[in-house]
C-alpha cells in the first residue's frame, strides 16, 4: 500500500495501529503494509546467519563506489515493470548470493579472502558483469 502525505519527507517509519510504515529517500515515498509477527523457523535463523556473515564482510571502498554508481545507472534505465535496486548494500549481497550459487558453495563458505585469493568474478562490478552475475548497464 502507497501512503500519501503532504509536507511530509519519508521521516516516518516504526510500526502504529497495526501496520508497519517506513520510507525510501531516493524516491521520496512512504510505504504502510500490515504488520505481520514473523514465525521462526530454520530457515529463519540460516537467513540470519548468512546476512550476519555477509555484515562482516571487510569490503574495499573503491569496490563500494563501483556498487554505488552501478545502482544509479541501473535505476536511470529501468522499465516501468523493473524494481529498483534500494541500496549498494542490496546489490552487494545480491552479488554474494549469485557468486556462491555460481560457484556450488554454501553463501557462509564465502569471504573477501576467498574472492580475492581466487579472482573471483564478484571482486568488480565489470567482471560481475561479464560473468552473468549482474544485469548489463550502460555506462559501465
Amino acid at each position: 500500500m502507497k501512503v500519501t502525505m503532504k509536507n511530509c519527507a519519508p521521516c516516518l517509519s516504526g510500526t502504529m495501529d497495526g501496520l508497519v510504515y517506513y520510507g525510501n529517500k531516493s524516491t521520496n515515498n512512504v510505504y504502510a503494509r500490515r504488520y505481520v509477527k514473523p514465525r521462526y523457523t530454520e530457515v529463519n535463523k540460516k537467513l540470519g546467519l548468512a546476512t550476519k556473515h555477509l555484515c562482516s564482510i571487510n569490503v574495499p571502498d573503491e569496490f563500494v563506489n563501483e556498487l554505488k554508481r552501478y545502482v544509479v545507472l541501473h535505476n536511470a534505465n529501468i522499465t516501468e515493470d523493473e524494481k529498483p535496486i534500494r541500496s549498494s548494500h542490496n546489490l552487494f549481497i545480491k552479488l554474494m548470493y549469485a557468486q556462491a550459487k555460481a560457484l556450488g558453495i554454501d553463501i557462509l563458505d564465502l569471504n573477501w579472502e576467498m574472492v580475492e585469493s581466487q579472482d573471483l568474478p564478484c571482486r568488480s562490478v565489470q567482471s560481475a558483469i561479464e560473468a552473468g552475475l549482474l544485469t548489463e548497464v550502460t555506462g559501465m
